[in-house]
């Protein structure tokens, strides 16, 4: 991804950094692979889809893959450097926005990711497009195989674009800083964005994409499979003058400034390789690729160097890219973050500039304490080896291999310059709204309301009348206030709050008198706790009308349906669907109907078994499986507490707070 992946080899981030080619030369060999089959006369231009979308698939380079989103007990997948909070991760659980583009219904559909942090376009081409059926693999780093979608979306380019020298001459200073100046990195860069070749590789790399869609035989017709390809997103705030004495170098550089100026240069190059891939997508319209816009303009107050958040380190909530000094130990997105404070830890960085050194000269024992702007590291003995930075990244990397994903630095750094999980459920947002303007509307076919299941009915209690009831029940069912609460199991309240800012419940009650009489009457929905994991919103249905609704059917199912031969003894009782259960209840006054265990619930969890979920590669390795005792049957995931003590499980950290 543009700066964020040449962030990572300027920094020799990653073990797979590689000599990145300068494309100058025209290469008449992608141009024309790029244009396969479109002049042929049998050849058939893309047709917009009316197909439901039941498969898709996620392709590219790290502001796909969701590099860093968000610290180390959400990446997966090694050297991929998956997220679970990437765009495509958010895209996967959101029932809504695929309800409404499928006709109403919000079955999920499956997800290929196969995005992969810093992958070439060739890469795209060669690496992430092998056939096959869907296989459930995102743990997986290579050969997954590419399923039957009927879309793809996709971030590409920016590593195409060599830009790790441009990090490194005018912001890091890493390494041999005399071997390029700013300005000549700068240069160098935009003339590797103008030539042919990166024209060439990006289009033909497109184009795979489409044909490799459209041969998988999911989309009916074949022509219609779409790729949706996302811009980049500049980095810095570049009017305030705040920033003009903030520096980022490496301890041992001389410094080089967050000046106006140069803010401004390095949003240029990002306009400008959007402009290229803009172009490029404009070009291959007839295969279904189509440019996702939109992105920019939601960073704006959330870039680096914004108004009132210019303080050295960046680290704060409200910049949505990681700051090289945010803390990769913990989800936290910085200060400000509700969820989490624990924003920084100064020991990663040193650590960072201490394994070059360790590299460049093995068994010496030099510290990073040993360097000064007068004795930087490249003019000690035994540094000749490496007279530049890419030789020093070349060498990092080849005596790495491929080994798993072991990195020479922390894989804090390997995010620097991504974006957070909240800002990339705007992405994934961004996408939903070009598929809906892009494909055309499906309409909900006529179903059948499921079977509500019998009431349990009480045998017992204080009685109430049923008319009364009636209009208590549409007044509750009504209340628009409780429809976008998410009800949880006890276990899985957490800070009250989900990622998206929903708030959270375990239970949604409400009280009505009971006129002339000491009692009154209870409504209510909670969530079961027998053995019932995951979560649901209050309201159910797609508009006002059916969430209304289908509150009503339950709760005047269990008024009508029990105590059948009076209407005015009613007891009320219980039905149970999946995990919701609706209860209809009299009890005294300042009674309750679901009153909480005595004392202080006891709250108790485990490392997580993950022998069922894929080993040392499975999503929850390093985790705790928690329950409170009062309902051992109901059990959720948390973060592992950093002693790496069950016992200390924090009942706020949540490991997936959707």
């Amino acid at each position: 991804m543009l700066l964020i992946e040449a962030a990572l080899l300027s920094l020799a981030l990653q073990v797979t950094a590689r000599a990145t080619p300068r494309l100058h030369a025209r290469d008449d060999n992608a141009a024309k692979s790029s244009a396969r089959g479109t002049s042929s006369p049998t050849f058939v231009p893309y047709v917009q889809p009316t197909q439901k979308i039941e498969e898709f698939i996620a392709l590219g380079d790290s502001y796909t893959a969701g590099t860093g989103s968000n610290g180390q007990f959400e990446a997966f997948a090694g050297d991929a450097a998956r997220g679970r909070r990437a765009y495509p991760m958010q895209m996967a659980t959101n029932a809504e926005r695929w309800a409404s583009l499928n006709g109403g219904d919000k079955t999920l559909p499956r997800l290929s990711f196969h995005a992969y942090t810093g992958d070439l376009s060739t890469d795209v081409s060669a690496k992430q497009l092998k056939p096959g059926d869907f296989a459930d693999d995102k743990v997986v780093r290579r050969n997954q195989p590419f399923g039957k979608p009927q879309v793809a979306v996709m971030t590409l380019g920016g590593n195409d674009m060599g830009l790790s020298n441009v990090l490194s001459a005018c912001i890091y200073r890493a390494w041999s800083v005399f071997e390029q100046t700013c300005d000549d990195a700068i240069a160098e860069a935009q003339a590797t964005i103008d030539s042919a070749a990166l024209f060439n590789h990006l289009t033909s790399a497109m184009a795979d994409v489409a044909y490799a869609g459209r041969d998988a035989g999911g989309a009916s017709p074949r022509e219609s499979f779409q790729t949706y390809v996302l811009s980049y997103v500049s980095f810095f705030n570049d009017q305030d003058p705040k920033c003009d004495t903030i520096s980022w170098n490496l301890t041992w550089g001389p410094q080089a400034l967050l000046t106006t100026t140069l803010r401004r240069r390095l949003n240029v190059l990002v306009e400008n390789a959007n402009a290229l891939i803009k172009k490029i997508v404009q070009n291959t319209e007839m295969l279904g690729v189509i440019y996702v816009d939109g992105l920019d303009e939601l960073y704006n107050g959330h870039r680096f160097c914004e108004p009132g958040h210019t303080e050295t380190r960046m680290i704060d909530q409200e910049t949505w890219f990681w700051s090289r000094y945010s803390n990769y130990k913990s989800s936290s997105e910085g200060k400000g973050d509700p969820t989490d404070a624990n924003a920084s830890d100064d020991q990663q960085i040193e650590s960072a500039e201490q394994a070059i050194l360790d590299f460049v000269f093995p068994g010496q024992n030099r510290t990073v304490s040993e360097t000064s702007i007068e004795s930087p590291p490249w003019t000690w003995p035994g540094a000749e080896k490496y007279p530049t930075y890419q030789s020093l990244l070349t060498a990092m990397a080849a005596s790495e291999g491929d080994a798993e994903p072991e990195r020479l630095v922390p894989a804090s750094l390997v995010r620097t310059f991504h974006p957070k999980g909240t800002a990339l459920g705007h992405h994934a947002n961004v996408l939903f709204d070009a598929m809906s303007k892009h494909r055309n509307p499906i309409s909900a076919p006529a179903q059948s309301p499921p079977a509500i299941p019998p009431p349990v009915c009480a045998n017992s209690g204080n009685a109430f009348p049923q008319p009364l009831v009636e209009d208590y029940i549409t007044r509750f069912c009504s209340n628009k206030d409780y429809w976008n609460m998410q009800i949880v199991p006890p276990v899985s309240f957490g800070t009250g709050k989900t990622s998206s800012g929903l708030s959270k419940a375990s239970a949604v009650t409400e009280v009505f008198d009971l006129p002339g009489t000491s009692d009154e009457l209870w409504l209510g929905l909670s969530f079961s706790t027998e053995g019932c994991v995951g979560s649901f919103h209050f309201g159910m249905g797609t508009d006002d009308a059916s969430k209304i609704d289908h509150c009503k059917s339950r709760l005047s199912t269990i008024l009508n349906g029990c105590q059948v031969d009076t209407i005015d003894k009613k007891l009320g009782g219980t039905i149970t669907e999946n995990c919701a259960v609706y209860t209809v209840q009299a009890t005294p006054k300042g009674g309750e109907i679901l009153p909480p265990p005595a004392g202080e619930p006891k709250f108790s969890c485990k490392p997580t078994d993950v022998s069922a979920t894929g080993g040392d590669k499975s999503p929850f390795v390093n985790t705790c499986t928690c329950w409170y005792e009062a309902f051992p049957k109901s059990v959720d995931i948390f973060k592992m507490p950093k002693s790496g003590n069950c016992d200390d499980t924090d009942k706020t950290a949540l490991f997936n707070n959707a």
